[in-house]
């Protein structure tokens, strides 16, 4: 794990409490496979974000650690006890819903008291419980409003606090800040996270904003068709997709194809796209062996074609195929000769001083320390 994700981690207590583990974990729903021979482990205190495309089984995984659905194979351990045939109520666990699931009918204050209700206790206790947790999300002047007097902002804070009333060891989050608006997204982002911190539970997180999961996450664990396909702090799954799925997915990379052009002891060199040359220090590999390699959008730099600086280093021709405003940034699709795609990014400032447009040829370059081989 790089330096950057080992800081995000909490300092972890001797007991483990809220610490979670997978093991060999299936779930079928008829004939269909949801979950295939999971295993994970995500550390007590943590913030994990299960992250992945619809359909790869995050909502599944977080369903079965709540328990509300139970796997066909596999086990369940919540604080280093087995519970996976326990009832959600005993697990030390709650559950926050992407919809909130809020009683209509019941004003914030007792929504929030709702469980401590239900489990008998007393009127007094359970209103000073529910007044506090509603100060920690800043809803306390909203007590006595009903769910359809206030914003889905605020309805998310009084789920928050209903959620947390019971003081579980672990917080599961349905996809929590879907149904919000972008810039309140943002907002509560921060917010999430900082509660977490405070709290130091466990926050498991199912989203599918590869945005959001970096944003938020201590570890990430992307999914595809129910499997992991890496299990890493933020820095890790950016920066070293583990393959060409997780660097589609997690966006921001090119990438390219190269062919091993010769082997000179502990070095490898390799060719492509185009005439574009780099070695690595690693002799495994079989000349003419084709491998796969990603670089980072905002990595890839251009140049007029025939500018000295072009010529120094390692480059390849391009002709731009698109370009896409997006505020301080553009985007710029380029094809190579040999049909590989480059996407560029880089600041408005920049592109403006070059005037390039759609069909003018460039040089495209990037630092052979940038490159990450994959699959």
């Amino acid at each position: 794990m790089n330096n950057f994700d080992k800081a995000l981690l909490p300092v972890q207590k001797k007991i483990l409490k809220g610490n979670i583990e997978l093991i060999n974990v299936t779930k079928r729903f008829d004939s269909t496979v949801a979950v295939k021979n999971l295993s994970l482990l995500i550390p007590a205190s943590s913030y994990c974000c299960l992250l992945g495309p619809s359909g790869c089984g995050k909502t599944t995984t977080l369903r079965m650690i709540a328990g509300h659905e139970k796997p066909d194979l596999g086990q369940i351990l919540i604080s280093n006890c087995e519970v996976t045939d326990e009832l959600p109520s005993e697990r030390g666990t709650a559950m926050m819903f992407q919809d909130y699931a809020l009683f209509p009918h019941l004003t914030c204050q007792n929504n929030v008291e709702f469980s401590l209700r239900m489990a008998g206790v007393n009127k007094g206790v359970r209103a000073k419980k529910a007044k506090e947790l509603l100060s920690l999300v800043d809803m306390d002047e909203y007590a006595e409003r009903m769910p359809s007097q206030l914003s889905g902002g605020q309805q998310q804070r009084v789920a928050l606090a209903r959620a947390l009333i019971t003081k579980p060891d672990v917080l599961l989050l349905d996809e929590p800040l879907s149904a919000l608006d972008p810039f309140l997204r943002t907002s509560m982002r921060g917010e999430l996270r900082q509660l977490q911190k405070e709290l130091g539970i466990t926050f498991v997180h199912v989203t599918h904003s590869q945005e959001e999961a970096l944003a938020l996450a201590d570890l990430i664990i992307l999914m595809k068709d129910g499997k992991i396909e890496q299990a890493d702090g933020p820095y890790n799954v950016f920066n070293s997709p583990a393959n060409s799925f997780v660097a589609k997915f997690i966006g921001g990379h090119n990438i390219l194809y190269a062919t091993v052009k010769k082997k000179q002891g502990e070095k490898t060199y390799f060719e492509g796209p185009d005439s574009y040359y780099f070695k690595v220090y690693d002799p495994n590999f079989q000349s003419g062996q084709r491998v796969l390699y990603t670089i980072r959008d905002d990595a890839v730099k251009l140049t007029p074609v025939n500018h000295p600086n072009s010529e120094s280093e390692p480059h390849v021709k391009a002709t731009i195929k698109q370009i896409e405003f997006g505020g301080s940034e553009l985007r710029m699709t380029l094809n190579t000769s040999d049909g590989q795609e480059l996407i560029s990014v880089c600041r408005d400032s920049d592109f403006n001083q070059r005037n390039w447009k759609v069909g003018d040829e460039l040089s495209a370059s990037w630092d052979q320390k940038n490159i990450h081989l994959i699959d």
